[in-house]
C-alpha cells in the first residue's frame, strides 16, 4: 500500500464521529477489527484493516492487491465506522462490474445504485440527494460527461454526504493520462478486445474532478500496475 483537495462553498467535510477519530492509531486498527469481525464474521487482512486506517485518518490510499483478495471490503469496512448518511461514490471501468457490485451489497444489506444512462434522472438525483443510496456507482463517462451528475456531484447535499471515492482499476487512470497527453505513442498495452472502449481521451480531466471535493480521502484499487 502507498500513501501518497476543492470544496462547495455551503457544504462541510463528512466527519467520523470522535469517538473514533480520536482514538490512538492501536486503538483505530482494534476498533476496525471489531466493527469488520462483527459485520463480517471473520478477521480482515491486515492490509485491509491498514487501509481503512488511512482512510479514516483523511489519506489517499492506493490498494494493488490481486483479484480476490477483498479489496471492494475495504471501502465497506470504512463506510461501517460511520454512524451518519454518507455516501461512497465508486468508478468503475465497465456498466456491467456496477450492477455486479449492486447485487453483492444488497447481499450484506447495504443500498447501492449504479448510475447509468438507464437510471440516472432527476427522480435518481433526488433520492440520492435525502441519502437513499450508501454506495453509488458510475463510469468514468457519466462521471465527467454527464450535466445531472455534475448537479449532483457539486450540491451541498451530496458534499455533506460523500465520505469517499473509490477508483477500481485504477492503473487505467494513468493509460488514460498518457493518452490525453500524447505520452502514450511506444506504448504497448496488452488489453481484451472488448475493454478497449474505456479508453476515452476526457479521461484525463478525472484528477481535477476527484479533487473537487470538502478533502474527501480517495482509495485507488488495482490488481495490477
Amino acid at each position: 500500500m502507498e500513501i501518497t483537495h476543492g470544496h462547495t462553498s455551503e457544504s462541510k467535510a463528512v466527519k467520523l464521529p470522535s469517538q473514533v477519530s480520536d482514538l490512538t492509531n492501536q486503538q483505530l486498527d482494534n476498533h476496525i477489527t471489531s466493527v469488520s469481525v462483527g459485520f463480517y464474521h471473520d478477521q480482515p487482512k491486515e492490509l485491509q484493516v491498514q487501509t481503512v486506517s488511512n482512510l479514516a485518518r483523511g489519506r489517499t490510499c492506493f490498494v494493488r492487491a490481486g483479484t480476490g483478495y477483498g479489496k471492494t471490503r475495504i471501502s465497506e469496512m470504512y463506510f461501517k465506522l460511520f454512524e451518519r448518511k454518507v455516501i461512497i461514490l465508486v468508478l468503475l471501468p465497465l456498466d456491467s462490474l456496477g450492477n455486479d457490485q449492486v447485487r453483492e451489497k444488497g447481499l450484506v444489506g447495504i443500498t447501492a445504485i449504479n448510475l447509468n444512462k438507464m437510471t440516472l434522472n432527476f427522480a435518481m438525483v433526488r433520492k440520492i440527494k435525502r441519502g437513499h443510496y450508501s454506495f453509488v456507482y458510475l463510469s468514468p463517462e457519466v462521471f465527467l460527461n454527464s450535466s445531472l451528475f455534475t448537479e449532483l456531484f457539486f450540491s451541498p447535499e451530496f458534499q455533506n454526504m460523500l465520505a469517499l471515492i473509490v477508483v477500481d482499476e485504477a492503473h487505467m487512470i494513468y493509460l488514460w493520462g498518457l493518452v490525453v497527453s500524447k505520452m502514450s505513442k511506444g506504448l504497448v498495452i496488452f488489453t481484451r478486445h472488448e475493454d478497449k472502449a474505456v479508453f476515452r481521451p476526457g479521461y484525463g480531466c478525472i484528477a481535477t474532478r476527484l479533487l473537487a471535493t470538502n478533502k474527501v480521502p480517495l482509495l485507488l484499487l488495482s490488481a495490477t500496475c
